[in-house]
């Protein structure tokens, strides 16, 4: 088997409706790898200031002719070249890994969580609720809670910004109506330690489940030292796509963020997860619930997956050809073979801005 045609796409897709609000299109990065056999490995990732269109036509020619199913075999070759700035290429790297295991498990006619081994067929969802606060009352974010406690959800994510004096009140009050099974995401608000620590630890007596990112993903030594000062367990990892500073995450941290569109595809993802693993350390992935609840499926140690209920950032539906299957707050896992996403690629041709193609001679 050989990849013959890789072709890359920048759309920009419709979000899902959100009611009272007019959330923007977003542009998402697409490649699609085409084999001899008929089979086809398809990947998406959201841009995050990386010009993906541009890397993967520079890269493309590693991977035109090479068997997918020895997918490593050209992100060495890669690595070798490119030492130096390897790290800027991971997430287009990580697209091309991602879109070769959805072959291999095409291929060998198995789901991805089965093909890894294969533990559960029913995973958890962590919403992440509270979207558009500024435009909001803290009474509307309740109401959006209570519909997902209705709906079997268990625990939540709320994102905040450093406004200690409204946000105390506000996480008290999603918090006890969640039962405390409630997180909060900083984003990367902070570049100061100390305003960092004043903020965090006015939420540290509340017994949430985690705090996210209160410094930007290269500030791993302020995030590490942070976590020392509190009782919270800290997460961050997102963005991280160095393996040193995932390594120091999942020795230091109280849990790991794992986006496998950018640490390295499904064979990164192993490898941090299975660092995860024997270091005790929990792992949420981010986002793309589709690829990210493959992986659940075959690593326990991951406790849940999260998905944004309200708000731009959700992989767009309508570039997919079928929905997830969400029962009582639990994505549940079916047989149908790939990598999780099922890409709609009519569609896709209709919201396309730019593309690269690349053929084998």
């Amino acid at each position: 088997m050989q990849i013959t045609r890789i072709l890359g796409f920048e759309v920009s897709v419709p979000p899902r409706p959100v009611t009272g609000h007019s959330p923007q299109n977003r542009p998402y990065y697409l490649l699609r790898l085409e084999t001899d056999t008929g089979i086809l490995g398809g990947a998406i990732s959201r841009p995050n200031g990386t010009p993906l269109l541009s890397y993967i036509e520079m890269i493309a020619p590693y991977y035109l002719g090479r068997d997918p199913l020895m997918r490593t075999a050209a992100s060495s070759d890669l690595e070798q070249l490119h030492r130096p700035n390897f790290r800027a290429l991971r997430p287009t790297v990580s697209l091309f890994d991602v879109a070769m295991w959805d072959i291999v498990a095409k291929h060998a006619k198995l789901p991805l969580y089965q093909l890894l081994g294969g533990s559960r067929t029913k995973v958890p969802l962590m919403p992440m609720i509270g979207n558009f606060i500024a435009e909001r009352s803290i009474e509307s974010v309740k109401d959006e809670a209570k519909e997902l406690l209705d709906q079997g959800y268990l625990r939540f994510k709320l994102p905040i910004v450093g406004n200690v004096k409204f946000e105390t009140k506000y996480v008290e009050e999603i918090f006890k109506l969640v039962d405390g099974q409630l997180s909060v995401d900083y984003h990367w608000s902070f570049l100061n330690y100390n305003c960092a620590l004043s903020a965090c630890r006015s939420l540290d007596r509340m017994g949430l489940h985690f705090i996210e990112d209160p410094f930007p993903a290269q500030f791993v030594d302020l995030t590490c030292r942070l976590s020392r000062e509190l009782q919270t367990p800290l997460a961050a990892g997102e963005d991280m796509t160095d393996f040193d500073d995932i390594k120091r995450a999942v020795n230091e941290l109280g849990l790991y963020r794992l986006d496998a569109t950018r640490c390295g595809g499904v064979t990164g993802a192993i490898k941090a997860l299975s660092l995860a693993d024997i270091q005790g350390c929990g792992v949420v992935p981010l986002t793309s619930p589709e690829l990210h609840a493959q992986l659940a499926g075959a690593f326990s140690v991951i406790e849940a997956v999260e998905f944004i209920h309200r708000g731009e950032r959700a992989t767009p539906a309508a570039i997919l050809t079928r929905p997830m299957n969400v029962e009582q707050g639990h994505i549940h896992l079916d047989d149908e073979p790939g990598a999780g996403w099922h890409f709609d690629w009519d569609a896709i041709a209709k919201y396309t801005v730019a593309t690269t193609e690349m053929t084998a001679s």
